[in-house]
């Protein structure tokens, strides 16, 4: 009878592994050298976007494919819009995408970016002369295509999160 206990120990370290956690396990070599990273990109939600401030063309065109349209993602503090398909072009050298983010509450912007399906370096440039409200434009440099996601807060508002795919133009 002594075997009971121990196995059920044993039974429940195993599924208090990093599996169960709920913490993705890192992808393996061969999943990223033959493309098998599943990159699953941020979608639009079912929900009228809260309207948004009047602001001249934020270019985003010139980081997505021709023809693919732009939706806006959003929580109560914050808004961007991304590209339906989930994807981000950039040219040779990383030269990056700028986004304009719509604060909707008042404070300071803050950005931050990483890549998810190998080690790798994101720079996050914040434009500072756009005050404390409204549009702040920023601009994301990421060095290689891959799978990356991108977190914008406010101060005291919720973080907003996205995922993208990013290829070269």
């Amino acid at each position: 009878m002594r075997f009971a206990p121990v196995l059920l120990v044993a039974l429940v370290f195993a599924a208090c592994g990093s599996s169960a956690s709920g913490t993705p396990a890192a992808p393996s070599a061969s999943s990223i050298a033959t493309g098998a990273f599943d990159c699953s990109f941020t979608k639009p939600r079912n929900v009228t976007p809260p309207p948004l401030p009047a602001t001249r063309a934020d270019q985003n065109e010139a980081f997505t494919a021709t023809g693919v349209p732009l939706f806006v993602h959003f929580n109560e503090s914050l808004a961007v819009r991304l590209p339906m398909n989930g994807t981000f072009l950039v040219g040779p050298g990383g030269d990056g995408v700028k986004l304009g983010w719509i604060r909707l509450k008042d404070g300071p912007l803050g950005v931050s970016a990483q890549r998810l399906d190998v080690p790798g370096t994101v720079r996050v440039d914040i434009a500072d002369n756009y005050g404390n409200t409204g549009l702040q434009v920023t601009g994301i440099r990421f060095l290689a295509a891959g799978c990356y996601s991108v977190t914008g807060s406010v101060a005291g508002g919720a973080p907003l999160t996205f995922v993208a795919r990013v290829a070269a133009r």
